[in-house]
């Protein structure tokens, strides 16, 4: 596919038309040019990156090179995802279809985005209605994570895309934030990518506005997180929010009653009682489907009651909240890439954030070797993490730049803000000046 312009003059025409203020970023610009070329390929970019800014503008771009319509169907597994991100593109005037609140009859050629979850996209109504619309140009799966058996939301209906991938002769493109090799390669086997022709596009899912900390523990939370009950009791209603993940109903329970019991009236935002005012909730698989939609519309809101939310891995894909400055594990995860995925809900405004896990001998009984070596490293804790997403195609230099962090070479008057002290806790603890030896997490506290 040719045109006279360049691609990169296009999306300015296009981003300009719909008002949109946006620098493209160099990854976004390659995909793009891969897809016009009718590469596959596959993406991961991190969270906030603007992966759905790629399938939008490269049916808008392929209008203005041929003079016709064209439309990206956009496979999904998470309904309110899709129904977020028709909203935003409909209000900049985009015409958009989702298959969870339309018709097969309502499929018309002026459609630039068909949204569709696999089950969707796989039925026999929906498949017959998009084989008849012969201007689709790209297939996009969306959260491809959840295609492989190794990844933390697998969906088993997200296993059958053969059968609508065999309908169109376009390119395919797999979007995710995280993956593994193992998760990379299934994805290849589950699309039918050739390894040696499809295209990689992939950077390391670093937060490095993310401070690690790792702890032994005890299991011994009225000791251990007491410096989270002091903090709830001195600041009345904070503005800021935390989130603690804990492996089994039965610990979310316990932190609960812990925290509500010594909290006493101060667990009611300003003191007024209220089941809808309390500062600290739970989120659970056995929480009601009402609760949940009014807690998350509380806590993503900035005027919400809720500071603190105890939660299992139901806190999981599909849900944003901003201003979370504090994640907190009580008990190592089963893996490094829920590890990663949960420590990643703070600091996603570009805020400084802060990740502190209490590792106990039970909650290393059933989890993955890779996080139980973490948990007795020595080593630099995002080095040893960050080594679990390097990929086939990756450029290699990403992981190597992070082995040779900067330190301290002046006597600070402040906490350190060299490269090892905003680092993780084992490699603060390499940084000479003194100042490093101050409690990181007590410092992080007076912060928020």
């Amino acid at each position: 596919m040719t045109c006279n312009m360049e691609t990169g003059d296009i999306i300015s025409q296009i981003l300009s038309s719909f008002r949109l203020n946006i620098t493209i970023k160099q990854e976004q610009k390659t995909i793009i040019d891969y897809i016009l070329n009718k590469n596959d390929v596959f993406a991961v970019l991190t969270t906030g990156f603007g992966k759905s800014l790629i399938y939008t503008l490269i049916p808008k771009i392929q209008d203005k090179i041929t003079g016709r319509e064209h439309t990206a169907l956009v496979i999904s597994p998470l309904i309110s995802l899709i129904k977020d991100q028709k909203d935003i593109m409909e209000k900049y005037g985009l015409s958009v279809l989702s298959t969870t609140d339309s018709k097969p009859a309502d499929l018309r050629s002026d459609l630039s985005i068909v949204f569709a979850t696999p089950e969707a996209a796989t039925s026999t109504k929906w498949k017959v209605a998009l084989q008849e619309k012969t201007n689709i140009s790209l297939i996009v799966f969306d959260e491809a994570h959840c295609i492989s058996s190794w990844g933390i939301d697998f969906r088993p209906e997200y296993r059958n895309m053969a059968s609508i991938q065999s309908l169109f002769d376009v390119p395919n493109l797999a979007l995710t934030a995280t993956s593994t090799e193992y998760i990379q390669k299934d994805i290849f086997q589950v699309l039918s990518f050739d390894s040696e022709k499809v295209k990689v596009v992939a950077n390391l899912p670093d937060r490095p506005n993310i401070f690690i900390d790792l702890r032994k523990s005890t299991e011994n939370y009225e000791i251990e997180l007491a410096w989270l009950l002091d903090h709830l009791k001195e600041e009345g209603t904070n503005k800021h929010k935390i989130v603690v993940f804990v492996n089994s109903l039965n610990k979310c329970f316990q932190l609960y009653m812990w925290l509500t019991s010594n909290l006493m009236d101060n667990i009611f935002a300003n003191k007024v009682q209220s089941p809808t005012n309390r500062r600290i909730e739970m989120f659970h698989a056995n929480t009601d489907s009402e609760t949940k939609e009014r807690i998350l519309m509380d806590f993503s809101g900035q005027d919400g009651s809720i500071e603190l939310l105890i939660c299992t891995i139901a806190f999981g894909m599909g849900i944003d909240v901003k201003n979370i400055d504090l994640v907190i594990h009580w008990g190592i995860p089963k893996s490094i890439l829920h590890y990663w995925q949960e420590i990643g809900r703070c600091g996603r405004d570009n805020r400084k954030g802060y990740a502190v896990t209490y590792s106990y001998p039970r909650s290393l009984v059933s989890v993955d070797t890779e996080i139980k070596k973490l948990a007795e490293t020595d080593k630099c804790l995002r080095l040893n993490i960050l080594k679990n997403f390097q990929l086939k195609g990756m450029d290699i230099n990403q992981l190597s730049n992070l082995e040779h962090k900067q330190t301290c070479t002046k006597l600070c008057d402040k906490p350190c803000e060299c490269d090892k002290c905003n680092c993780c806790i084992i490699c603060k603890k390499m940084c000479s000046c003194s100042m490093n030896y101050t409690d990181s997490l007590q410092n992080f506290m007076k912060d928020i």
